[in-house]
């Protein structure tokens, strides 16, 4: 059996196995979410699984760096015992176990933080405040469009990003980087050209 039909078998009993916990697959990625805010993100190169491995990039805002590195040291000793053969449904398997053996105290999580910043009161009316919104950029499956507003105190400030399952990796960082200085300049703010 080919590494390619050997990947789209295991990503098709990957989603028959744990389609909980399998948020986004293709041939060549995989992203698994679990409890307590944890995610995986695989890459499967094209000679997976005869040759090289797939690499991963872990997430856990509330994990420790042991603990994180513990995750790591494992998937990479089950990749070693396994060498050749595909190694993600021992890899999610082995989070899952990890995740159960967690304690269950409870981190602020983002309701609580909702509710903190609820409790924050600005002075100042915001009704005349005037939003600029600079053009819409899209790259794969992202779209990134800058918004601009004068402010008066920090109270008034608000970042988002709308995570949808994808990584902010150097690329989008950079287009992010980019709309900003773009919106600032087109608004007279900012270093003069």
């Amino acid at each position: 059996m080919s590494d390619q039909e050997q990947r789209l078998t295991e990503i098709e009993s990957l989603a028959a196995i744990f389609p909980d916990l399998l948020e986004d697959s293709s041939e060549k990625q995989l992203i698994f979410r679990f409890q307590k805010n944890i995610s995986i993100d695989i890459l499967l190169p094209d000679d997976y699984p005869s040759i090289s491995p797939p690499t991963f990039v872990l997430s856990g805002p509330y994990l420790s760096r042991d603990q994180k590195e513990m995750i790591h040291n494992n998937l990479n000793e089950i990749y070693v015992e396994n060498m050749g053969f595909p190694v993600i449904f021992n890899w999610i398997s082995a989070i899952q176990d990890f995740v159960q053996d967690l304690p269950q105290n409870k981190p602020k999580v983002a309701e609580d933080v909702a509710d903190d910043v609820a409790r924050v009161s600005v002075e100042e009316e915001v009704d005349d405040m005037n939003i600029q919104h600079g053009e819409v950029f899209t790259d794969r499956k992202s779209a990134f469009q800058a918004h601009m507003a004068v402010v008066r105190s920090k109270e008034e400030v608000v970042v988002t990003r709308w995570y949808g399952g994808i990584h902010l990796g150097p690329d989008r960082f950079r287009h992010i980087n980019n709309l900003t200085r773009q919106i600032l300049s087109d608004n007279n703010y900012g270093a003069k050209k």
